[in-house]
């Protein structure tokens, strides 16, 4: 059978790489929300305007405020993202693993734990300038940086034949669950994702648990409020009453503003989540089977299957509807105490769970 495979050794910037393609789309969406935003601010200026001789001037200084915000708002978050964000999510996930690919799936290994993804399960394979991206999931992505391959006819073989073995894949899956053994809710347990599950789980790993959200939401207000002040109160034109009201009325204007666009983010973000990402990968047909042994976590659907070291699993939390087992600060796996049958089993699991990621780290804090 004919394979090939790669020795992948990853960076920083590899993942701030793959971080930067896989939101592309979602760009665009928020694109197209702040120019939105921006026009409605330029209404309500407009509108509320302290003076209709200084009309004009109050719009140019609200947007031009406005737009030096978010290019600043930009640029910092670029840096947070590119040296503080990505650097501490991706910490703890492998940089080295060799990867391999054959006609009917892909194997990855590294460090005691091992992966297998059909081709059925890849939603994209995508290749840019400097790499190769495998996309099996929201934030799953296999990294082939092109520097890895040998020569450049190295890699445009190697792409060739993942697209051409993606493309032959039929949407059967190649692996029964029949394969796994039986659910005993102690350890072991089989689930499907519904799009409010899925919702959930993307709220809490990159909202609730991701306390960089929190910093850029303080910064970004504190930014809005504080920066249109400054051509006011530089203006000598304006005495102390003037001033007063005038920033008075914009930061009402920006006030609303700020309340719409966070509105408008949030009912677009939950939509395209629940309902663009969850059919795009398809995750109300597939079954997930979860197996806990004493060495290891064992993940199996139609799709893909692997198996994790405790070792190399970063957090496991129960919140007394999901328990969440992260691989990394960005990606987890998600177990709805729905696929219990009483809460208590589900209870009794997960603290089978911890029992094994606990002694995993005692171990490795005794090596140490």
């Amino acid at each position: 059978m004919e394979t090939f495979a790669v020795q992948v050794r990853l960076t920083d910037v590899d993942f701030w790489r793959m971080n930067r393609n896989s939101r592309s789309r979602s760009s665009r969406v928020a694109l197209f929300l702040l120019l939105i935003i921006f026009a409605m601010i330029g209404v309500l200026a407009y509108l509320t305007a302290p003076d209709a001789s200084s009309r004009g001037l109050f719009v140019a200084i609200v947007l031009g405020s406005v737009l030096v915000l978010l290019l600043i708002i930009r640029f910092l978050l670029l840096l947070v993202q590119r040296y503080i964000i990505y650097r501490n999510a991706y910490r703890d996930t492998p940089r080295e693993y060799s990867l391999e690919i054959t006609p009917t799936k892909i194997i990855s290994r590294f460090s005691g734990t091992s992966g297998e993804i059909y081709w059925q399960g890849v939603q994209e394979i995508r290749r840019t300038r400097d790499s190769i991206y495998i996309m099996h999931g929201r934030n799953d992505f296999l990294i082939v940086p092109l520097r890895c391959f040998e020569s450049p006819e190295q890699a445009r073989i190697f792409l060739e034949h993942a697209q051409q073995w993606k493309a032959a894949a039929t949407d059967a899956p190649t692996r029964s669950m029949n394969s796994v053994p039986e659910d005993d809710y102690e350890s072991s347990v089989s689930f499907s994702l519904s799009p409010q599950d899925y919702w959930i789980s993307f709220r809490y790993i990159n909202f609730q648990r991701n306390y960089f959200a929190y910093i850029i939401l303080i910064a970004l207000v504190l930014i809005v409020y504080g920066l249109p002040a400054i051509p006011i109160m530089l203006d000598r034109g304006l005495n102390f009453e003037q001033r007063l009201d005038t920033l008075m009325e914009m930061y009402r204007v920006l006030s609303v503003g700020l309340v719409i666009f966070f509105a408008a983010y949030w009912f677009i973000l939950r939509y395209y989540v629940k309902h663009y990402l969850f059919q795009r990968n398809n995750l109300g047909n597939v079954v997930t089977h979860i197996q806990v042994l004493p060495g290891a976590l064992l993940a199996g659907s139609e799709r893909a299957r692997g198996e994790r070291a405790w070792r190399d699993i970063l957090d496991v939390t129960f919140n007394g509807a999901y328990i969440f087992i992260f691989v990394d600060r960005l990606r987890a796996v998600t177990i709805p105490a729905s696929a219990f049958p009483d809460a208590k089993l589900a209870l009794l699991f997960f603290e089978r769970i911890e029992s094994y990621f606990q002694a995993a780290r005692s171990a490795d804090s005794t090596a140490s």
